[in-house]
């Protein structure tokens, strides 16, 4: 089915019929000129304006807030203020009658005599006692050891029981038969007897001497000397030529070479 055929220049009007065409345009033909109209002079609108929404339970503007009201817990607390008050002030009022009476002043005692004052001041004005320094330790000095000079049968009885004569202090002669690397810087072995003899082959008792390293430096073997001793007691030592022989032994405090 074709739709009928529509005559050319024309426009359908509302019913759907085609009517004359608009008349051509005109440039001279302007539209009227827009004027505006101030705000103060706009007429008001045909309907009255409604107010803003105001929340739930707020005055509307222009209306003075509604004065609160004494509610029963703001009674309640006025209550109980005032009651914690008057027991405060009545706790106050006790204590300050409970409090004991200030006790009078004691009366001034009188002034000391001149007698008083005096021996006050020569009291002050004397010098403390003197201390007595504290007694110094007595330090018991030893005695000075006494070299005992001995006779040859008194030699020869130390001799024959030296471990009997411990510690006893005596003067000897004698002569140095070893004094080398084999017996050390400080013992040195020495033929002895209780006096002087002429000859060292003369000199009893085969003896071992001890001492100071220092003090014993400059004697040497063959040497002749005096010496202050202390006797200390026996001692063993094996021979070169495989035995055991036991001899005197002394501990030399000081020695001269003859």
């Amino acid at each position: 089915m074709t739709d009928p055929p529509q005559p050319s220049g024309g426009y359908p009007d509302p019913t759907g019929s085609f009517g004359p065409p608009p008349p051509p345009y005109d440039p001279s033909r302007q539209p009227p000129p827009v004027v505006s109209v101030p705000v103060y002079q706009q007429s008001a609108p045909p309907y009255p304006l409604q107010p803003p929404v105001q929340p739930y339970g707020a005055p509307p503007p222009g209306y003075p807030p509604p004065k609160k009201g004494w509610g029963p817990g703001r009674i309640v607390i006025v209550c109980v203020a005032g009651l914690a008050g008057l027991c405060l002030f009545g706790s106050v009022i006790a204590a300050i009658a409970g409090s004991p009476k200030p006790k009078a002043a004691a009366p001034a005692t009188a002034a000391p005599s001149a007698t008083t004052t005096t021996k006050v001041a020569a009291a002050e004005t004397t010098e403390p006692a003197a201390r007595t320094p504290a007694p110094k330790p007595t330090v018991t000095k030893p005695k000075p050891v006494s070299f005992k000079k001995l006779s040859s049968r008194e030699w020869l009885k130390i001799a024959k029981d030296p471990d009997g004569h411990i510690g006893e202090a005596i003067v000897v002669y004698g002569s140095v038969t070893q004094f080398d690397s084999a017996t050390g810087t400080d013992t040195f072995r020495a033929d002895v007897g209780a006096s002087n003899q002429e000859y060292s082959f003369s000199y009893p008792t085969n003896t071992v001497l001890t001492g100071d390293a220092t003090g014993l430096q400059d004697v040497v073997e063959d040497d002749e000397f005096k010496a202050n001793v202390i006797v200390t007691g026996s001692l063993s030592y094996e021979t070169t030529l495989g035995g055991e022989t036991t001899v005197p032994q002394l501990e030399v405090k000081s020695l001269r070479v003859l």
